[in-house]
């Protein structure tokens, strides 16, 4: 998947976060095909809609040696309990939580 591919992606993600209009896909020739490029995207989405990134969202697939995904969380969209959330926030009144937590100080370094 080379630049261009991931800007096309990043550009239609971003057009759908700004207006609220539903993205049924990305295009076959746009798919990410591994983490790398599906972080790719999500940095390019980041860098199109010019959000603050408060934070990081990270998954893996289980999958031996694989990059984990890595999306970002906007600042924009971090809210302090309790909250409530518009729901033009949220056009398909679906929502997944994140929990998150602050650490004080560093952690100890481990073996």
């Amino acid at each position: 998947m080379d630049d261009d591919k991931v800007a096309k992606a990043a550009a239609l993600l971003a057009e759908a976060r700004r207006t609220g209009v539903r993205l049924r896909g990305l295009p076959d020739d746009c798919l990410p095909v591994n983490a790398a490029k599906s972080n790719a995207i999500g940095d390019e989405t980041a860098r199109q809609l010019g959000e603050a990134v408060s934070g990081y969202k990270i998954s893996f697939l289980f999958k031996p040696r694989e990059a984990p995904f890595i999306s970002p969380l906007f600042e924009s969209r971090i809210f302090a309990a309790p909250a409530e959330i518009p729901a033009s926030l949220t056009p398909s009144l679906f929502i997944e939580p994140e929990i998150t937590f602050r650490l004080q100080h560093d952690l100890p370094p481990r073996d």
